[in-house]
């Protein structure tokens, strides 16, 4: 059996923010191929790249909606955009995880991203913090929930029921 929980969705903003960029990448591509003429396959690949560009932002935008975690009798599944992965549950310090109710002002404040994408109200990806080295993010508030995992980094997630998520791994 497997326990599901919900990641908070990003606001309003991010959305429009990544919708935004994926609508000016293709304007743009557009108005270079309208005034500057077509050059063939050059203009073609070009054209297919910024295409897979802007539909990986737009799927970013959606995707986020449905990301949660999955909990089955040996492993953590994390399905977020693009750093989705499954934890084995043995690797996961259950009686350090804790809550943060106030991101910006603790030591797990997100202060350099190392591979992701940090828009105003969502951070995803791998970012160094303040104080506690690497994480894998998945943020869309200042209310998180650090979870260590013994491979050298932390799950900064923001869960919907953070607290029966807590209670479910440390039963574990």
């Amino acid at each position: 059996m497997q326990d599901q929980f919900a990641l908070q969705p990003a606001g309003q903003t991010s959305v429009s923010i990544l919708i935004g960029i994926a609508v000016f990448i293709d304007l743009s591509v557009g108005a270079a191929l309208f005034f500057g003429g077509n050059n063939g396959l050059p203009t073609l690949l070009a054209l297919l790249v910024v295409l897979a560009v802007s539909g990986l932002f737009l799927w970013i935008a959606f995707a986020q909606f449905r990301s949660r975690i999955e909990l089955s009798d040996s492993e953590l599944i994390l399905h977020v955009p693009l750093y989705g992965r499954r934890i084995p549950l043995a690797k996961i310090n259950a009686m350090q995880i804790q809550p943060i109710s106030n991101l910006p002002a603790s030591s797990y404040q997100l202060t350099r991203r190392t591979n992701g994408l940090g828009i105003p109200g969502y951070s995803l990806g791998w970012f160094r913090t303040r104080g506690k080295g690497k994480v894998l993010a998945a943020v869309t508030s200042s209310r998180v929930l650090a979870i260590p995992v013994r491979d050298d980094y932390t799950l900064l997630l923001s869960v919907v029921d953070a607290e029966a998520l807590t209670r479910r791994l440390r039963s574990r």
